[in-house]
């Protein structure tokens, strides 16, 4: 689990400290459903901010190639989910196991706040928990706060050709050190 005192904005008062907690997601919650579909149409205006399915939501959790990372307001006297990403394993013949991120949500309120790297640091590792190489993830192209984020975190823009349909692909590849 990643707890962290985030930095202070630059306009920063006492009052406007923001405390999370950033981890995996391991139990079902009617809350955690409810908190989950109200962040997605900040990412897509299609989604009608109903609650996520129960279905969908312990699949991911109870899945063993995929991830639901989800950040807390510790503000709250019940700390409610501001921030949301699913991670997951893909396995490919050729290209063997690698992560993917999807579905990286944070809260008009909370945003600028760090609370989005803290997820990908934790989505990074799960990934190193299974010894992948590297993650991929998309965004659209209007999404430079997004942009600015994933580069800030370490992911590099793909430039090698393969179509992405109004978006860009990112990579972030992965060192490990072995043992002699």
């Amino acid at each position: 689990m990643l707890s962290a005192m985030l930095e202070q904005p630059q306009n920063y008062r006492p009052e406007s400290r923001h405390q999370v907690r950033v981890e995996p997601l391991r139990i079902f919650s009617e809350m955690a459903a409810q908190d989950i579909g109200q962040l997605m149409p900040e990412l897509d205006p299609r989604f009608s901010g109903n609650p996520t399915t129960r279905q969908w939501l312990e699949g991911t959790i109870n899945s063993d190639s995929h991830e639901q990372i989800v950040a807390y307001d510790l503000r709250q006297e019940v700390a409610r989910i501001v921030g949301a990403l699913t991670v997951s394993e893909i396995r490919e013949p050729a290209l063997g196991s690698y992560g993917y991120i999807a579905g990286v949500i944070v809260s008009t309120q909370a945003r600028g706040l760090g609370i989005g790297l803290l997820m990908l640091e934790q989505a990074e590792v799960w990934c190193r928990s299974k010894n992948m190489p590297h993650v991929e993830l998309i965004t659209e192209k209007h999404r430079s706060s997004a942009i600015h984020m994933y580069e800030q975190w370490g992911a590099e823009r793909v430039t090698d050709g393969r179509d992405v349909k109004d978006g860009i692909l990112y990579t972030k590849s992965f060192e490990y050190v072995k043992d002699v």
